[in-house]
């Protein structure tokens, strides 16, 4: 098969300062672009819906002598082709950087990309040998930079250096953003949880960085400016205690997102002691994957919490008890709960979004109907669900007060009466969906 090079029309263009020679399925980059082209400023050579892990465009050696290079837009399989990219001294992009075992190739050749900015991804942070090497690529004088990520890879072993090597790391005190992938140290370097080094960061992503040697969260309340924490994978965490919530008097002064799944061996999140405040304006609060998770302080965020999800949380005690403290609901979705739970309707009348899956000893104290602001209904494996109110289950009428009702989905209880709330509603929605489930087929009503 021929290969598809560039135009030669384009060698004698020497004054370029733009190429866009994306989506043109070209193959082959020649030698004398980057021989004669010295003004090239942007280069567009990203090929998109090609396999991910093939080598999409062939650059020849040179690619480093366009020194006047400020945006280089390519895949990441292209740009680890390059040896030597710290000599383009200008550049501003660099969407994801494979750190290599070889010259021209190390980390090190990121110390002179003093002008980077936005997001910059470091994978394969194994391939760092030393503090020191990691220190050279000079992340905390990249200015310009506001996202950081660092990844190891998948399955790779720890070493004894790698704490070390992730405090060599340190980004640029002005980041707004971070995630780490895989990691595999013993603990978190210092530069992490210092609300002074990182004034300005909002977002965390930690991902599977949680092993048999490191199992204990590290004191992120205390950064200051941190809105949005996810946490996945932390399956040898065994307990969520005061350690988490650092020694400032505000554990979590300003997060407002905290998403945390794949808790695998966790049994507790403790309530915090001698704080004055504690996660004030926290809105959103997802766990996931927790099955032996039994305690959370739920109840701590009854003024500011708006959504709940608990997914995979069979055992989750707090929440059966700790439900009808949270007024200021406007959504919760409950999924795979075994213990006996009541909702109070009276409790929760903010709710517009209530979904609840297989939560298999569910019952509701009070009228659907006072869920006035209630938009979407989701009840599906529910079969124990009956009104606490009357004492049997749910009645059709119950749900005629919903009058912001758009979305309906619930399927047929052990009664027949619960599968027919769906078609008492319908006049009431104006044509909008509905799905009830009736002999194990969904049909729409409109």
């Amino acid at each position: 098969m021929e290969t598809k090079n560039q135009p030669k029309s384009i060698e004698n263009l020497t004054h370029l300062r733009f190429l866009d020679l994306s989506s043109t399925g070209i193959e082959e980059l020649s030698q004398s672009l980057f021989n004669d082209h010295y003004h090239l400023q942007s280069l567009h050579i990203r090929q998109p819906e090609l396999e991910r892990e093939t080598q999409l465009v062939k650059l020849p050696k040179g690619i480093n002598k366009l020194i006047n290079l400020r945006h280089l837009n390519a895949d990441a399989i292209t740009i680890a082709q390059i040896s030597s990219i710290g000599q383009l001294v200008d550049l501003q992009e660099l969407d994801e950087y494979r750190v290599g075992e070889t010259k021209g190739h190390k980390i090190t050749e990121l110390k002179n990309l003093r002008e980077l900015s936005g997001r910059l991804t470091i994978m394969n942070c194994e391939n760092v040998r030393s503090k020191e090497e990691a220190e050279q690529a000079r992340l905390a004088d990249k200015e310009n930079l506001n996202s950081v990520v660092l990844y190891w890879s998948d399955g790779y072993r720890e070493r004894n250096i790698d704490m070390e090597i992730l405090e060599g790391l340190k980004p640029y005190k002005g980041i707004t953003e971070l995630t780490i992938g895989f990691y595999r140290g013993r603990s978190f370097p210092g530069w992490m949880t210092d609300g002074n080094l990182l004034p300005n960061l909002q977002t965390i992503y930690l991902k599977a960085c949680f092993t048999y040697n490191l199992q204990v969260l590290p004191p992120l309340g205390q950064l200051p400016s941190l809105k949005r924490l996810h946490l996945s994978n932390i399956i040898f965490v065994k307990k969520i205690d005061d350690c988490f919530y650092g020694t400032n008097q505000t554990a979590f002064p300003a997060l407002t997102h905290f998403v945390c799944s794949g808790l695998g061996d966790c049994i507790g999140w403790t309530k915090p002691t001698g704080f004055s405040r504690f996660f004030p304006h926290l809105s959103t609060l997802e766990i996931n994957g927790a099955l032996t998770l039994r305690e959370a302080p739920l109840h701590c965020f009854s003024a500011s919490l708006k959504a709940l999800k608990i997914t995979g949380c069979p055992h989750l005690k707090s929440l059966a008890e700790y439900l009808h403290h949270l007024t200021s609901l406007n959504l919760l979705h409950v999924h795979d709960y075994e213990m006996s739970i009541s909702l109070n309707t009276n409790s929760l009348m903010l709710l517009e979004d209530l979904v609840l899956v297989n939560c298999r000893k569910l019952s509701i104290g009070g009228d659907l109907q006072s869920l006035s602001n209630l938009k979407r209904l989701e009840i599906r494996s529910c079969p124990e669900l009956i009104s606490k109110q009357k004492g049997k289950n749910l009645e059709v009428h119950q749900a005629n007060g919903l009058l912001s009702l758009s979305e309906l989905y619930m399927d047929k209880s052990r009664e027949p009466a619960l599968g027919l709330v769906a078609k008492s509603n319908a006049s009431q929605v104006r044509g909008r969906r509905f799905e009830t489930r009736l002999g194990g087929l969904y049909r729409h009503l409109i």
